[in-house]
């Protein structure tokens, strides 16, 4: 890559995140919102507890469906280091996780082929424009969500890509530790790497799948350890209908800005798309794999990313249809569609 497409490719990756945090340098405001609560509640409760185990404790307590133990090492990091809580601290350090995607994804096509890998920089110009979006605006101001909600998409496909390219196994299993404490998405990080450890290579199925089964129960386990269902949550569970429809919204949320007719009906027809194509291009790697019996990192990577991205939309629809099917197009789910749609691109 000449250093004129270099510094053309770099300009038009800056650009997007100029604006982005222009917008968000403009409007962030240093005010809780909802669950920033929770996050001032943790600190006065960390300062009245006397040993090292409720401290411990309060660090990895239940928060909803979660352990966001990411959030609160954050929040006190925050706190202890500048002595005050500041909630457009906590934003800025979620919205950095974007960065992290952005440079994952470059990672990306540098390891690809040589044309991809040449102007590599040019073809993740729109990698930047789809993941610094304002149709983020809720993750972007809200400190809590931003570390959480961007985190844990950056932990995991981190952790994909850690596993796709045969990185040493303590990388990914470290990554998806931190996944599974900072969401309770997160744990789909486990079933996906035992996939992909057999899948990648017949030397890493048995020497690197037990040490990965074995810290995923004890993750599991330490996760699930006094879990309780939170009280606001509906006891009915959708059926088949509303749930495939609430699924595809979730998946094709990116879709809302289309300023053309009804927000969720778009966002329903986009997400049955992209999981037609996801479907389409599962099936032609299954196919090359039973021919070739070996995964390219790229494959690799596709494979893992998308089982997290969809059963993320799996999960959240089972578990949100039933406050209404606008929720799942909120702002603050953009994430997992965006980052689907960069996958696919």
């Amino acid at each position: 890559m000449t250093n004129r497409s270099r510094l053309i490719g770099v300009s038009l990756l800056a650009l997007p995140v100029f604006l982005f945090g222009l917008a968000w340098m403009h409007y962030a405001v240093n005010v809780p919102k909802w669950d920033d609560h929770a996050l001032r509640q943790f600190l006065d409760s960390l300062d009245h507890e006397p040993t090292f185990t409720g401290k411990a404790y309060q660090f990895l307590r239940q928060h909803n469906e979660h352990r966001i133990v990411y959030d609160r090492i954050i929040t006190f990091l925050d706190y202890h280091l500048f002595g005050k809580l500041n909630y457009v601290r906590l934003m800025a350090v979620g919205n950095v996780s974007l960065l992290g995607l952005l440079g994952l994804f470059i990672a990306l096509f540098q390891r690809a082929e040589e044309t991809l890998r040449r102007h590599s920089l040019l073809y993740a110009v729109p990698v930047a424009w789809l993941l610094f979006t304002l149709s983020q605006w809720e993750n972007m101001y809200w400190g809590m969500a931003a570390l959480q909600n961007f985190g844990v998409v950056l932990w995991v496909l981190w952790a994909v890509y850690a596993l796709s390219t045969r990185q040493p196994l303590w990388v990914p299993l470290l990554l998806g530790l931190l996944a599974t404490l900072t969401s309770g998405n997160g744990l789909v990080v486990w079933p996906i790497g035992v996939v992909l450890l057999y899948l990648t290579g017949p030397d890493r199925r048995f020497s690197k799948v037990l040490p990965w089964l074995i810290t995923a129960i004890l993750a599991i386990t330490l996760y699930f350890v006094g879990y309780e269902k939170p009280a606001g949550n509906p006891v009915a569970h959708p059926t088949v209908g509303p749930l495939i429809q609430g699924f595809f919204a979730f998946i094709g949320s990116a879709g809302e800005v289309i300023p053309i007719g009804n927000p969720l009906t778009t966002c329903t027809l986009l997400g049955a798309m992209m999981t037609s194509c996801v479907l389409a291009i599962t099936a032609l790697i299954g196919y090359r794999r039973f021919w070739q019996h070996k995964l390219s990192p790229a494959d690799a990577f596709f494979l893992g990313s998308v089982a997290f991205l969809i059963g993320t939309g799996a999960i959240v629809a089972w578990s949100r249809v039933a406050f209404g099917m606008d929720v799942l197009i909120t702002s603050r789910y953009k994430i997992y569609s965006l980052t689907l749609l960069v996958v696919l691109y």
